[in-house]
């Protein structure tokens, strides 16, 4: 097994759901240094990228980053660059649940059946 497939930090493990993320990643190696931002949970642990779409919906987090500003003055226009650093999570999400249904719903309607009526008598 080679050392990419088993770090977990391996860019060929990251969960891509898109097929043609995939192909610009991989265009990607040959000219840039690719890293996973750095990821930690409440306890300070380091988070896999394969775990990242389940900790961040719905996690609240903190966003360390640098931004920069360069003024032009001849075009009189600003321009910002951001580099995200690292992200905490804060907060993790709450667990999804699934409500009951206050009434049963027959699985299969049978053709004989019909909803029962109260019959008054006269």
């Amino acid at each position: 097994m080679s050392a990419a497939a088993t770090d977990p930090f391996s860019f060929k493990l990251w969960p891509l759901t898109k097929e043609w993320t995939c192909v610009e990643l991989l265009g990607l190696k040959a000219s840039h240094c690719i890293l996973p931002l750095p990821m930690y949970d409440l306890a300070g642990n380091l988070i896999r990228p394969s775990a990242y779409c389940c900790s961040l919906q719905g996690a609240i987090v903190e966003v360390h980053f640098t931004l920069s500003h360069w003024g032009i003055a001849s075009a009189k226009r600003d321009v910002y660059g951001r580099v995200i650093q690292l992200i905490c999570i804060l907060m993790p999400p709450a667990p999804t649940s699934v409500t009951t249904r206050k009434r049963k719903l027959a699985l299969h309607i049978k053709d004989d059946d019909s909803p029962s009526r109260k019959t008054v008598k006269v």
